[in-house]
């Protein structure tokens, strides 16, 4: 099968070649109307797309949600200005936590500090997405909270 072009092209062929008038007619009128079903199959197939797009966003943000829900339902403990969860020995930033209620692990990092005009390191905490900085703790007994 041909696509609507050859259709309508083949129809226009039809209706010149065709003697009759009102058959003539007839042919020019479905070529019309295969013309106004090509457009419509366009606009059909961006709004189809366009509902796709909507769809794919809702999904996002219901697993954006979910995933906040399920943070909010953690058993969490603040110690040492750190966010610290049952059997995960590696803290969590608080900030982070606070604001979007995303889990980000603090990555290790050498604070800069200087004393008597000396520069030196601290094996420290560092966020890697809001860079808040904690000092090394060990992890809280969770059984005391």
């Amino acid at each position: 099968m041909g696509t609507i072009k050859d259709i309508t092209d083949l129809l226009t062929q039809l209706a010149k070649s065709i003697k009759d008038r009102e058959l003539a007619s007839k042919l020019f009128e479905i070529q019309s109307l295969v013309a106004q079903f090509q457009s419509e199959n366009t606009e059909l197939q961006k709004e189809i797309l366009d509902f796709k797009r909507q769809l794919f966003e809702l999904q996002q943000e219901n697993n954006n949600l979910h995933q906040e829900l399920e943070n909010k339902n953690l058993k969490t403990i603040f110690h040492a200005n750190l966010l610290w969860l049952p059997d995960d020995e590696q803290p969590y930033c608080p900030t982070c936590y606070d604001a979007d209620h995303k889990l980000i692990h603090m990555h290790n990092f050498n604070a800069p500090y200087i004393q008597n005009r000396v520069v030196y390191t601290k094996p420290s905490l560092k966020c890697p997405k809001c860079n808040h900085i904690a000092e090394i703790t060990k992890y809280p007994n969770m059984k005391n909270s």
